[in-house]
């Protein structure tokens, strides 16, 4: 990652399987998960649609969903 930007999605995969597997210790084919962005900042749909066929397609999660943080701060409380 290069200034908030993707640059090598097979790195991205490594460090998303060791940090979902080893650090998080989650079982992944049974693990929904929701991803989100930079504070106020707009998502690239090449990047959303590489990162989900990473998910679904390497790791085999069940549900994937992308959110903009405001709405996930507004309602954590």
């Amino acid at each position: 990652v290069v200034r908030g930007a993707v640059r090598d999605y097979g790195q991205l995969e490594n460090v998303l399987y060791h940090v979902l597997r080893h650090e998080l210790e989650c079982y992944i084919p049974q693990t929904p998960l929701l991803l989100t962005g930079k504070f106020l900042s707009c998502y690239d749909h090449r990047d959303v649609g590489q990162l989900a066929e990473i998910c679904f397609e390497s790791f085999g999660h069940p549900a994937v969903a992308m959110a903009p943080p405001a709405p996930l701060v507004l309602m954590a409380r």
